[in-house]
């Protein structure tokens, strides 16, 4: 079996694409043999060894240290490795067939390519962030940013896009490097005829972390607060890790503390439940390079509202689906919440659109039907 080395940001906790790397991984372990590395800034201070498992797949820590980046459109400090950090990711470089780097840090991506070229190694860059599109077009990107574009990232094999509007500037930006448009899988499918719909109360989804850079938290406090000015009966909960917007998150609880609910990280066990338990799910983000939040909401059959940012234009394609709001106008997207409160009244048609996107979705994205394009990303 080939042996596969995803590089990733750092996994505690794992967020949209190193969750990717991992059931990516799992899907795959019957064909390659799969091994995750990431930065672990933490090592040292917690006496760990920078090895570890995560669902018994084999992950590879790599010891450095991270400091604040003020390069445009990072969302990661930036992480310089150690000594024995950089020996370790040549090491892991070397024993793989191919490298597939998802990182959004400029550094780790240009040791991993410039070790993929030196052990002529395959090596794939797949846009599972906003990095990607910031650096490739220029907008407010810092020198070391447009380095890593055109020097570095013209140097890999191909990219991989989960969304057309990253394939598109791939196609254009580097014309010499083969890309391919793939979107990402439902792990797990949802059975439409199991789909229910809360009759007691309307309840509006967030999933993602607490940054207001990424994931837009202002817009979803202003969006909030139009919406419960004109109608106290929805309920809306908020899920994910806290960031540099927790202050504003616990702001909104206290002045609306029967509306406004903020739980902090969920596993994914959990999390499925409160999908199945929500009515409308909401998306906020400035970009999203493909939105597996969005995507499992919609297998629960939630509706969804959302930002024209990339990959969630992808997703929801049908009218049924839900509402993609021109950015960033959250009057509209305020009201867009307010018209699904109205529909979610009339509960058994509801349940028929919710079960409606079920079915779509689990068309579009079930594993059976991206799996062997993956593989063909792999060995081609």
């Amino acid at each position: 079996m080939k042996n596969i080395l995803l590089v990733t940001n750092n996994m505690y906790p794992p967020r949209g694409g190193e969750i990717w790397a991992l059931e990516f991984s799992k899907a795959l372990k019957n064909r390659f043999n799969s091994k995750i590395l990431f930065p672990d800034p933490e090592a040292m201070a917690k006496g760990a060894n920078g090895l570890t498992s995560i669902s018994g797949i084999h992950c590879i820590g790599v010891r450095g240290r991270s400091f604040k980046s003020s390069m445009a459109g990072a969302k990661y400090d930036l992480f310089m490795p150690s000594l024995s950090g950089f020996s370790r990711i040549s090491s892991a470089v070397s024993k793989a067939d191919v490298v597939y780097c998802i990182s959004s840090n400029p550094i780790i991506i240009s040791t991993v390519i410039m070790l993929s070229k030196l052990y002529k190694k395959r090596v794939i860059y797949g846009i599972h962030n906003p990095l990607f599109s910031t650096i490739a077009e220029g907008k407010n990107a810092s020198s070391l940013a447009k380095l890593v574009s055109k020097s570095v990232l013209g140097k890999v094999d191909a990219f991989h896009a989960l969304n057309s509007y990253d394939y598109r500037i791939a196609l254009r930006e580097f014309p010499k490097v083969k890309t391919y448009l793939i979107p990402n899988f439902l792990s797990k499918e949802v059975k439409s005829k199991t789909v229910m719909i809360n009759r007691k109360r309307f309840t509006a989804l967030f999933v993602g972390a607490l940054l207001k850079k990424e994931k837009g938290i202002d817009f979803l406090s202003e969006i909030i607060y139009l919406v419960l000015k004109k109608n106290k009966n929805v309920h809306f909960r908020i899920i994910g890790p806290e960031g540099d917007s927790k202050e504003l998150i616990k702001k909104l609880a206290r002045k609306y503390p029967k509306n406004v609910e903020a739980t902090g990280f969920m596993d994914q066990k959990k999390l499925a439940k409160q999908y199945a338990s929500s009515d409308l799910f909401v998306l906020t983000s400035r970009k999203e390079t493909f939105g597996l939040a969005l995507l499992e909401a919609q297998s629960h059959g939630l509706p969804a509202v959302s930002f024209d940012v990339g990959g969630p234009t992808d997703i929801i394609k049908k009218d049924f689906q839900g509402r993609i709001i021109d950015k960033f106008d959250t009057k509209l997207f305020s009201d867009s919440i307010l018209k699904y409160y109205i529909l979610w009244q009339d509960k058994e048609s509801y349940l028929k659109i919710k079960k409606a996107i079920t079915k779509e979705v689990n068309l579009r994205y079930r594993k059976h039907s991206v799996i062997p394009k993956l593989i063909k990303l792999l060995v081609d």
